[in-house]
């Protein structure tokens, strides 16, 4: 609703370009949950082991080593790149994120955006990135599938083409 469709080849370019977003976030998440190396110290006092972690050889595809890889997790941090994903994937450059009376009322890390702001998209992508805003976050879901039941099947259609064929998201913030 209200996407303007972009010719096939400015379509391939975004994606091209989010793919190297996706890569770069995943490489830098997965080596930080990278099993230590011998000799390495023990983490920091209140560290915990993450629940889940999984390390796969980019090239080929190996599954190089993992813990509870096919456990069911809430992904926060994932559901957010797979909203940003989404959106620069369907959206203009110049599209406007307007703000909604439910994405305003979202809990926990927040811009404190207002129901009827508006914001660039660039703008809005920057807060769900840097500061993990999920009223933003809603927003831009709002934006791209019109509703936010739309949009969860947008995020599921895009994480199937990914190859992320265990997961489940219905919420642009997780």
């Amino acid at each position: 609703p209200g996407v303007i469709p972009y010719p096939d080849y400015v379509m391939a370019r975004r994606r091209r370009a989010a793919h190297l977003v996706v890569l770069a976030l995943f490489g830098s998440a997965l080596g930080a949950f990278a099993p230590a190396p011998a000799g390495a110290v023990d983490p920091p006092e209140g560290i915990e082991e993450p629940k889940a972690w999984i390390v796969v050889d980019a090239g080929t595809g190996r599954v190089l080593a993992g813990s509870n890889e096919h456990e069911s997790l809430p992904p926060a941090s994932l559901a957010k790149v797979m909203t940003a994903l989404v959106a620069v994937e369907r959206l203009p450059d110049d599209a406007l994120i307007e703000v909604s009376e439910l994405a305003a009322s979202q809990p926990a890390a927040k811009l404190g955006i207002l129901p009827g702001e508006r914001y660039r998209l660039d703008d809005a992508l920057a807060a769900m990135m840097l500061d993990s805003s999920n009223d933003v976050s809603y927003a831009v879901a709002e934006t791209v599938g019109g509703d936010l039941e739309h949009f969860a099947e947008l995020l599921d259609a895009t994480a199937q083409r990914y190859g992320m064929n265990e997961s489940d998201f219905d919420d642009p913030a997780g």
